[in-house]
């Protein structure tokens, strides 16, 4: 189970009552911290889950011959004719009423 990642993302969990007691006391018992136990136990979980994707889709690495997407992301720009431009001029801010 590997967790090398260059990046954290954070998340709010809702646990019931027991098994947060459950999280608490496994936390005293092991001097590790709940979030680090949390992750850990996704982790597992999700090397555990078979992915519904097949391998040729999750082993795809992309076409060396094309740039990556996200280098495109530059160029991109938004469409001339924005069809929300009309609604969004009406949700403006205006002045003061008296």
């Amino acid at each position: 189970m590997g967790s090398s990642y260059t990046f954290r993302v954070n998340f709010n969990v809702y646990l019931d009552a027991e098994t947060a007691r459950r999280l608490d006391a496994l936390a005293r018992e092991t001097g590790s911290p709940r979030n680090a136990i949390i992750r850990h136990a996704v982790a597992a979980w999700l090397d555990r889950v078979p992915s519904a994707w097949p391998e040729l889709v999750r082993g795809f690495t992309g076409d060396p011959s094309l740039a990556p997407f996200e280098s495109l992301r530059e160029e991109l720009r938004s469409p001339d004719d924005d069809p929300f431009a009309a609604s969004r001029a009406n949700d403006r801010p205006r002045g003061r009423r008296r």
